[in-house]
């Protein structure tokens, strides 16, 4: 390794923790989860930005104790070790303990008069360590897997433990503003959301006399969806908008895939499920030579998504000129159409996918043709011209927090390497 400060030690990772193992499913899979009780920790609940509730399972004292060995503490360090998520990284979020974790997330638990369990997470989350991570993954036997001994073997540059808590202070400062301000979109989205179903669900936008209509006794006529508002119609998605999905190049082609912002922002499930309402980052990117040699379809700035194929009813907006691969679908609006781009992320939102399939087989069967056969009610121009007015000015702030979020992602990534490395020294260790 390159030149250290005086007083920072290389060490493997093993040697300073008390704890590093993954844990199971109970037996009887997902039938044993349960409303509420001692939560499991899966791969979907772990993530490089933090923790995520959604999805978190539950499980009963009887089955948690026969995962007692894997049992979560404060301030534990999760790792994911297997799948498409693999490398993810978080802190355990405390509010969710009791825990477990099962067979998809190691946990390690560092000697805390060593290492900062709080340091450890932002060394794992460090840009070289989580590529390093994904190449170890991929190397054995067993596809996109981290084994026990490969976490243990990570070698790890270390200051003394004060300086370890000082530089995880830095960084979780940014980490705590950009995480308010994550905070603050998911409150404005329930908002919209809140919203839309009021307007355009259950029909009681304000009439004409400034009362919601339906209740007040707004005429409604029949429709193939069901009574609708008078002057309202049914269309499809196809007839709406042209729908697009995107390309994959050959992935043993390497020299069409790049890690380089000047390249092409291609998106993927798994990019979906990092981002919010709005979509501004992506793992990869396409060189301009992949987009024309393999005429992958260009998702224009403000373009709704959907993943429609793995993990199905995941939207978001573009923010920038973006590209997908073939489980993403892109929704370019008509020219002189009623419907705006917030009106279908939020129908999309709330859309029941498994209405276009059993849910056995429902990854199969959404496929491009059903997507342009989606219904769904098209309101007056007068109404939607109303809604957008409020609209419009909710996900404006949502636009702007992702904006602002990205400045502080930004130099936050910029410091961490060089805070990790010791190239940048904070003034009192100097």
């Amino acid at each position: 390794m390159s030149k250290r400060p005086q007083n920072w030690q290389e060490i493997r990772l093993g040697t300073v923790c008390g704890k590093i193992g993954s844990g199971a499913t109970p037996r009887g899979g997902s039938d044993v989860y349960i409303g509420e009780g001692i939560s499991l920790i899966r791969s979907q609940n772990v993530h490089n930005m933090g923790f995520k509730k959604n999805g978190l399972a539950h499980i009963g004292e009887t089955h948690a104790r026969q995962l007692a060995g894997v049992t979560v503490e404060h301030h534990d360090v999760l790792l994911n070790i297997t799948g498409d998520s693999v490398a993810r990284t978080c802190q355990v979020d405390s509010s969710i303990l009791p825990a477990r974790v099962n067979q998809h997330v190691a946990i390690i638990r560092p000697v805390e008069d060593f290492l900062s369990p709080r340091y450890l997470r932002y060394v794992l989350v460090r840009p070289s360590m989580q590529q390093y991570l994904l190449s170890l993954a991929s190397s054995g036997a067993t596809r996109n897997a981290l084994t026990k001994q490969m976490i243990e073997d990570l070698i790890l540059l270390l200051p003394p433990l004060p300086e370890q808590k000082a530089i995880a202070a830095v960084l979780s400062s940014l980490d705590d503003k950009i995480e308010l301000l994550r905070r603050q979109n998911e409150t404005l989205e329930q908002i919209a959301q809140a919203i839309f179903k009021e307007w355009f669900v259950e029909f009681n936008f304000p009439d004409k006399n400034g009362k919601p209509y339906k209740a007040s006794g707004g005429k409604m006529v029949d429709s193939d969806l069901g009574p609708i508002p008078e002057g309202w119609r049914v269309g499809e998605l196809g007839d709406e908008s042209k729908v697009l999905i995107g390309r994959t190049p050959p992935r043993k082609e390497h020299e069409w895939f790049s890690t380089a912002p000047v390249d092409v922002r291609w998106m993927s499930v798994r990019d979906l499920g990092e981002c919010q309402v709005f979509i501004d980052n992506t793992a990869e990117f396409l060189t301009r030579n992949a987009v024309s040699r393999f005429n992958i379809p260009v998702i224009p700035a403000g373009t709704v998504v959907l993943s429609f194929k793995l993990t199905v009813g995941r939207v978001a907006i573009t923010t920038s000129e973006m590209l997908s691969n073939e489980a993403i679908a892109q929704f370019q609006l008509r020219n002189g159409g009623l419907i705006t781009p917030e009106y279908l992320y939020l129908f999309l939102k709330s859309f029941d996918y498994s209405s276009l399939g059993s849910t056995s087989s429902i990854a199969t069967a959404v496929n491009s043709e059903s997507l342009r056969g989606i219904q769904l009610v098209v309101p007056d121009q007068p109404t939607i011209e109303r809604a957008g007015s409020i609209l419009e000015s909710t996900f404006a702030k949502l636009r702007a927090n992702v904006y602002q979020s990205r400045t502080l992602i930004e130099l936050r990534d910029t410091l961490l390497p060089k805070l990790m490395s010791g190239k940048l020294r904070l003034r009192e260790f100097l």
